[in-house]
């Protein structure tokens, strides 16, 4: 409402005439005079007037309207008169105020706003889904046109906040900010705007969800050595509501946060050029508390191979046919991984067929025939079959003798890893052989009964094998 009062109108200079031109401020009368409603959405308003004093006169001037009074004539002061109009829109008056003697004292422009119409469902909404504490802005969309000045809220508002509801002005940011009542949970609310006509649109329900308690069991897994530029990645985490996942660095993804539900492996395609890549990777659920920051250093290297396969303890030989095999490949927690081994080996139980990823002891039993014994291992991920990996081990190194007219004839072992040899025993070898051809075989000139070798390996060890020249 306007309210205007005539004594301080006369004190600001508006007073243009009074007995000898003096204004006394003690025989002022108070006077106030506003309209009735600034807005209204019925076709009727009042000038309202409050005076200490009926000794005064008025005269209105206005259009477009109908007034209890006739327009411009001057009437005895009144404490209401009323207005009637049709149309919707702004309407106006004039009003001059006089002494009874004729003596004029002030004069004001009155305005208000005639507005029957009704918004939609406002348009309405928090700026956040969910939210780990208790702050929140409400946005109001500037499709609710600029007749919506008031916006009511009522709900699980903070204690402070009316949680029975109260109206609040919109501000010409069309931000509002909210408190919530404590609890996790979902929040329900019922908001509606209102013009100045005090108009109300209709009610819309609105909710958002408080999570203060973060998910659990949150991790990724990377395998920290790869030879190629695009692998893999996963993300487990627990939690009643969906989780996100972002991954930045030496990558080529986007920096951006994707949902996921329980565990997800995510495609990963890191920058070019060899060596070491960072990354970081990050979860948090939809009120954005965060459960995990990774921070990774991949090295990439083309030479790498993800599956190996080892004999346990490298042996370069062996005299006994029972072996230990390790298999090892990068893979991640949810993947199947199969395993078939196979080669120079007996069949059992773990051979030769289909078996479940074990990175564990695995007893092999190697054929036995003398010489190289090969272990191959196929994997299959998730059913697709991967590049074969192998490891090697010789057996019952040995050196033999025969005849061949007349000539005696010495065979020695062709062990992978032999560095060097002596033979031993006969007339052309008195030195020690670093240049051996694969399954190498010596003319000998005995000089004894036996011919002894010493094969000198890459791991430092030697053997010595003899056999006994023949007749």
């Amino acid at each position: 409402m306007l309210h205007y009062t005539l004594k301080s109108l006369l004190i600001s200079g508006l007073l243009l005439s009074c007995v000898d031109n003096t204004i006394v401020e003690s025989e002022i009368p108070d006077f106030n005079l506003y309209m009735e409603y600034d807005a209204t959405n019925r076709p009727e308003n009042a000038l309202i007037v409050s005076s200490e004093s009926q000794d005064f006169h008025f005269l209105i001037s206005a259009s477009n309207l109908d007034s209890e009074v006739a327009l411009d004539a001057v009437h005895p002061i009144q404490e209401r008169t009323q207005f009637s109009f049709e149309e919707e829109g702004d309407y106006g008056i004039s009003v001059k105020v006089f002494l009874s003697d004729g003596t004029y004292y002030t004069s004001k422009e009155l305005d208000w706003t005639y507005d029957t119409s009704l918004s939609m469902a406002p348009v309405v909404g928090f700026d956040e889904a969910a939210t780990n504490d208790e702050n929140l802005s409400l946005l109001v969309s500037s499709s609710n046109g600029d007749s919506a000045v008031e916006l009511w809220i009522e709900g699980d508002l903070h204690p402070d906040e009316n949680p029975e509801g109260s109206w609040i002005v919109i501000p010409h940011t069309n931000v509002i900010p909210v408190r919530i009542s404590e609890g996790d949970g979902f929040k329900k609310f019922t908001v509606k705007t209102r013009n100045k006509a005090l108009a109300e649109s209709e009610e819309l329900s609105l909710s958002v969800l408080r999570k203060e308690k973060g998910p659990d069991g949150c991790a990724s897994f990377v395998a920290n050595i790869t030879k190629t530029r695009y692998m893999q990645f996963e993300v487990t985490g627990i939690d009643d509501r969906k989780l996100f996942y972002r991954v930045f660095g030496d990558i080529e993804n986007d920096f951006e946060f994707h949902e996921f539900t329980g565990s997800e492996q995510v495609d990963l395609e890191l920058t070019q050029g060899f060596g070491n890549k960072n990354l970081t990777i990050q979860i948090r659920d939809e009120a954005e508390n965060y459960c995990l920051k990774d921070q990774y250093e991949i090295l990439y290297d083309p030479d790498y191979a993800d599956g190996i396969v080892e004999l346990k303890g490298d042996p370069i030989w062996t005299d006994d046919l029972n072996v230990t095999l390790n298999a090892s490949l990068d893979h991640l927690p949810s993947d199947v991984i199969e395993m078939y081994v196979f080669g120079d080996i007996e069949n059992s139980e773990y051979t030769n067929q289909w078996i479940p990823y074990n990175d564990g002891d695995i007893p092999i039993v190697l054929d036995d025939s003398d010489g190289h014994k090969w272990v191959r291992v196929k994997f299959k991920k998730n059913d697709v079959e991967l590049p074969m990996a192998w490891d090697g081990v010789y057996y019952n190194p040995f050196v033999s003798l025969r005849r061949s007219s007349g000539t005696l004839i010495v065979t020695t072992s062709n062990i992978l890893g032999l560095e060097s040899m002596t033979v031993r025993g006969c007339s052309e070898t008195a030195d020690s052989l670093t240049e051996i051809l694969y399954q190498s075989v010596i003319t000998c000139t005995e000089t004894g009964s036996t011919v002894d070798v010493d094969y000198f390996l890459s791991d430092g060890t030697t053997i010595t094998r003899s056999a006994s020249v023949p007749d």
